[in-house]
């Protein structure tokens, strides 16, 4: 994201968290494919100084209506719950970007 300065779940080219875990190896459902743009797994925050204030701001979940990001991370719901694998990126890019932090957060389990 840093790099191509943008921020949302979906890249420039359309692509979404979605596409690019099953081009990593993960087996999913074929209908969650279908749209390159879909995600089912991925957390983003910009502008936060550290990790940690990263995951405190996912957990309080302010100004989301939904606490997706909070119930997302805490694996709260039955589809959360099944989510086993995690893995956090922290970038963090001083010039030539909109913004100097970006967290990407993606829980989700290899095999459906």
């Amino acid at each position: 994201m840093a790099n191509r300065d943008y921020f949302g779940h979906t890249d420039p080219d359309g692509y979404a968290i979605n596409y690019f875990i099953h081009k990593s190896g993960y087996i999913l459902n074929a209908d969650w494919l279908k749209n390159k743009s879909d995600n089912y797994f991925e957390s983003i925050i910009a502008e936060s100084p550290d990790g940690e204030t990263a995951i405190k701001r996912f957990i309080i979940d302010e100004g989301v209506p939904s606490l997706g990001h909070r119930k997302h991370l805490l694996g709260i719901g039955e589809w959360n719950a099944s989510l086993v694998d995690i893995g956090i990126g922290f970038a963090r890019r001083d010039a030539g970007s909109t913004y100097q932090t970006y967290v990407s957060l993606v829980i989700a389990k290899h095999n459906w």
